[in-house]
Order: C-alpha cells, then sequence, then structure tokens
C-alpha cells in the first residue's frame, strides 16, 4: 500500500536522476507511519449541476484540475467533472481543512471552553519552550509560532511518536506573533489543543461543531503513531460538500436561518491579520487568504495543489475547485494553477 502511495513520487525522482529527492525519504517514513481513515460516506446533499461555457471546461481541463463547481447565491450550481473523475467522489482537500479546525475552535470558543488568546503552556504533553512564549491558539492559526520550520521539508516529523515534543524541539527564529511563517505543523498543533481540552477526537469536533450542522459528512482524515487526527491537512469532503462550506462562510456562518460559525469570526476571516504573507497582494488569517481582484475583495481556502473553496462576497459568488494532489505537485504546477482560479474569478466578476 505504501510504494503504492509512492510510485509517482519514485518516478519523478528516478527521472530526475534522484537530484533534489533528498526529502523521499522522509515522505517514505510519513507514509509509514500514518493510518488514512476513510468513511466512505454518500455525497449527502447532492444537487443538479449545469455545464459550464466550452470555453471554460477547456481552460480547466488544459489546467489540470478534476472538478469545478460554481454557484451564485442560491441560485443553479454550474459543475464540471473532468473526463473519468466522478463530480460525487470525495476529494483530499489538503489545507482546506485548516478552515475546519479554526471553525471547530470558534466554535468552542464561543461555548468558553477554549480561547485564542491564552497562552498554552504543555500541548501533547510537551511543554511549550520558553523561547515560544507566550504562545497562543491565535498565533497558531495565524501561522506566526515563531519556528524555523519549512513547510513539505521533514514531514516525517509528524508521523514519528510524540511528535508534539518533535515540533516544539524544532530550532525558533523569532519570538511568536512577530512574523508569519506557514507551516501546516501549527494548525496541526492547533487541533491537538483543541482535542486535549474538550476531550474529544478533532474528527469528531469538526464533524460535530461544524460540517453535521451544515448537513455535511467529513469523509476521511489521517491519523498519526499517537492517535491523533492532523488538522492541517489530509481530510476528504465532497466537492459539493466544500461548496457549502463556502455557502455557509460567505452568509456569516449561517445555514438554513441557524447561526452555525460565530459571525464575528467569520468576519475575521475577511481580514488579513498578516497582509505580506509572502505572496504579493495576498494575505493570510485564520486558515484563509485574502486578496483583491479588481478591486473586489475575494477570500479563498487553498490546499497543496490547488484545492479551493473561495468567496466573492459582492457578488454572492461560492467557487469550489480540485485538482490532482498524487506524486510530486511543483511549486510551480501550483502556482500555475492558482494564476488559473483567480484569473477564472475575476473574469466572473464583470
Amino acid at each position: 500500500m505504501i510504494l503504492k502511495r509512492l510510485w509517482k513520487p519514485l518516478i519523478v525522482c528516478l527521472a530526475l536522476g534522484l537530484t533534489g529527492c533528498g526529502g523521499l525519504s522522509d515522505v517514505v517514513r510519513y507514509e509509514a507511519g500514518i493510518t488514512r481513515v476513510k468513511a466512505n460516506i454518500p455525497l449527502t446533499k447532492p444537487v443538479p449541476v449545469t455545464p459550464p461555457a466550452p470555453a471554460l471546461a477547456a481552460q480547466l481541463a488544459k489546467a489540470g484540475f478534476t472538478t469545478f463547481l460554481r454557484q451564485t447565491g442560491d441560485g443553479p450550481v454550474t459543475g464540471w467533472a473532468r473526463r473519468g473523475v466522478d463530480l460525487g467522489a470525495p476529494q483530499a482537500v489538503k489545507s482546506v481543512s485548516k478552515v475546519l479546525v479554526t471553525a471547530a475552535f470558534a466554535v468552542e470558543e464561543a461555548k468558553g471552553t477554549v480561547s485564542w488568546d491564552t497562552p498554552l503552556t504543555r500541548v501533547g504533553g510537551c511543554d511549550v519552550p520558553n523561547a515560544l512564549r507566550p504562545l497562543t491558539p491565535a498565533m497558531l492559526a495565524n501561522m506566526s509560532a515563531g519556528f524555523k520550520f519549512r513547510e513539505n521539508q521533514t514531514i516525517s516529523v509528524y508521523a514519528s511518536p510524540n511528535w508534539a515534543c518533535n515540533f516544539f524541539a524544532q530550532p525558533v527564529e523569532v519570538k511568536s506573533g512577530v512574523r508569519f511563517n506557514y507551516a501546516t505543523a501549527q494548525t496541526h498543533l492547533l487541533g491537538l489543543h483543541l482535542s486535549e481540552a474538550t476531550g474529544e477526537p478533532l474528527d469528531r469536533l469538526v464533524q460535530s461543531r461544524v460540517l453535521g450542522p451544515m448537513g455535511v459528512d467529513l469523509d476521511g482524515w489521517t491519523v498519526n503513531q499517537d492517535g491523533d487526527v492532523m488538522g492541517g491537512s489530509e481530510m476528504l469532503l465532497h466537492p459539493q460538500d466544500m461548496l457549502e462550506l463556502g455557502r455557509a462562510f460567505r452568509d456569516g456562518g449561517r445555514v438554513d436561518g441557524r447561526q452555525i460559525v460565530p459571525r464575528a469570526f467569520v468576519r475575521r476571516t475577511t481580514l488579513s491579520r498578516y497582509p505580506d504573507a509572502g505572496r504579493p497582494g495576498i494575505g493570510y488569517g485564520w486558515g484563509w487568504w485574502q486578496t483583491n481582484l479588481g478591486g473586489t475583495p475575494v477570500h479563498f481556502a487553498e490546499g497543496y495543489g490547488a484545492q479551493v473553496v473561495a468567496i466573492v462576497p459582492r457578488t454572492g459568488d461560492v467557487y469550489v475547485f480540485t485538482a490532482p494532489t498524487g506524486g510530486l505537485v511543483s511549486p510551480a504546477t501550483h502556482d500555475a494553477r492558482m494564476a488559473v482560479i483567480l484569473g477564472i474569478i475575476e473574469a466572473g466578476l464583470d
């Protein structure tokens, strides 16, 4: 099974003469140390879709996407799937998972169970090092913990026993809360803290606090050797369920007249906590990215390979994009797909 997961990265490394594949051993250790859970739940709220214009369908296919959805307000849904892809099949949404964790935390904060601003002293049975203190959940949610940690490197740490202790042993570059440094590790720690504070597994929290009240089912997640659900990535949703998530955030956290996610928190996600997040014209806050297209604010959750839920509040548009994630999706490929996504959204503003 592990070799089946790794055959594409192996082929790429062989084609490159193994140059630049020093992290492959980490990938092997990671895949050997995790368990991928699939619930295999059928799509909860299937809705009919109408095909996009042929030119848009061709553009999506050329850019390598697998599925696409767009809805304006409560209007009809435009939908497309690449040939051979089932639009009703669950997709690994990668870092879109982060918004599920921050939303679940916001729900618990409203109940008084946790607080964004209470300094953390111990997570996963490990003391927070003095060099990181004060470290708060808000800093983890906004990628400013101060770690010297490179995204997509040393990923075997995720799957190692006592993984939280290993993270806290990473070098510290700056005081927490000072500088943005995107690292999925920080959302993993946030999810672990939330699980410890509530006494519930993270998958159950996400389902019961966020997705279930939306009429959506979490269809998969990843568990490491310590039995912890990894919240920063690897969760599975159906594309239409991703659309429902986007609609909920577009509507201020409400679904069918019921407040699911606190409105004040949803408002926070539209404002960049770090306007300079290392990407020209794009900021970051609470698991969401924020930008302006033609002067129009756009907010999006983004996962590896270009898994995206995007919201355009002015028009009421919600977009969903998914793309292949197997093998090695290069930064150039990811960035090219994101450019296509933003171009499609901007063209839809006319």
